[in-house]
C-alpha cells in the first residue's frame, strides 16, 4: 500500500477517529466507575470529537473525488479549492 493512496489514507483517518470515540467513553466509563463528577473538562472532548468526524468525511471526499494523487501541500490545497 502506498502511503499517500486513497484507500489508506482512509483507512488511517479511520482508525484514528475510532481509537478517538474509544478513548472519549473510556474517559466516561473510568469517571463512572471512581463515581467522580464529569467536569468540563469531560464535556469538552465531545465537541472536539464530533468535529473530528465531521472533518474526516469532507476530507474523504475531496481525496477519492479526484483520482490523480497529491504528493504536496501546494497541490493539496489546489485541489481542495477546485472541489
Amino acid at each position: 500500500m502506498s502511503s499517500t493512496s486513497h484507500k489508506g489514507l482512509g483507512a488511517l483517518g479511520g482508525s484514528f477517529l475510532g481509537l478517538s470515540c474509544i478513548v472519549v467513553a473510556l474517559r466516561f466509563y473510568a469517571r463512572n466507575v471512581q463515581k467522580a463528577p464529569l467536569k468540563m473538562d469531560d464535556w469538552a472532548m465531545l465537541p472536539g470529537l464530533v468535529s473530528t468526524g465531521q472533518a474526516h468525511g469532507p476530507a474523504m471526499a475531496i481525496w477519492t473525488s479526484n483520482r490523480r494523487e497529491p504528493t504536496d501541500l501546494w497541490q493539496l490545497s489546489r485541489l481542495h479549492s477546485q472541489a
